[in-house]
């Protein structure tokens, strides 16, 4: 197994570092972090960033509100789409989208992987789905960025297996070795004081690591930003 760790778009909010705690500039850098995982039955993305779509149409795939508050940078190279190309990949190698939530900035990649399945929290589809309310959930969750997907495949609060002390989470069932319906990636509850986000964790030959739901500011031992053009501590 390897693991890619890609930057699927930038949000570059004016406040520096009271939005990641880094940054040194005016700007803070909010990478919209994904994995693109490589396994023997295919290619695995969690979670999205910005799709091509959100790039070439912004309006009205995303609020007005939130393009403005975290000065999004769009750039169609960062989509996860055009990374997976760069690697040498296509669309249709990648059979599985992991989400850790629904948020416009994890989830606006979908529609440039029309095969893949997707596999979510039964509680945040039902979040996004059905109790879309209020000024910060509209704008947090659009529609627009997933209502194309067909295959989805929701998780229940329950089940799973414990990892290193994190309590467990929910699975759909524990799959056999080489079942290409296996995401390669175990589901981990991790309570955000709405909807069904979560963590996944990932095993591979040196070693595991844990993908959490929103630890999208990873400092970095200074110099020049590819992002925002600032800098870090």
């Amino acid at each position: 197994m390897r693991i890619h760790y890609l930057r699927c778009g930038t949000d570059c909010p004016l406040g520096g570092a009271l939005f990641d705690g880094f940054s040194l500039g005016p700007f803070g850098d909010i990478p919209c972090a994904a994995q693109l995982v490589e396994t023997s039955e295919g290619l695995v993305l969690i979670d999205t960033g910005y799709g091509t779509d959100d790039v070439r149409h912004p309006h009205p795939r995303l609020s007005k509100f939130m393009r403005g508050l975290l000065n999004i940078r769009f750039r169609e190279r960062e989509t996860a789409l055009r990374q997976v190309e760069a690697l040498g990949f296509t669309a249709r190698d990648v059979r599985h989208i992991v989400l850790t939530h629904l948020d416009f900035d994890h989830a606006g990649g979908i529609a440039d992987f029309p095969q893949a399945r997707v596999h979510l929290m039964a509680a945040e589809r039902t979040a996004a789905e059905r109790l879309r309310n209020g000024f910060v959930a509209r704008r947090r969750y659009r529609p627009a960025q997933w209502n194309g997907a067909t295959d989805w495949r929701t998780y229940d609060a329950g089940g799973g297996e414990s990892w290193f002390g994190l309590d467990r989470g929910p699975r759909a069932r524990r799959p056999a070795a080489g079942d290409p319906d296996d995401p390669a990636a175990r589901p981990h509850r991790r309570p955000r004081g709405r909807g069904g986000a979560h963590g996944r964790r990932l095993g591979a030959e040196r070693g595991r690591c844990l993908i959490s739901t929103a630890a999208n500011s990873i400092p970095t031992a200074g110099g020049a930003l590819r992002g925002c053009g600032s800098t870090r501590r």
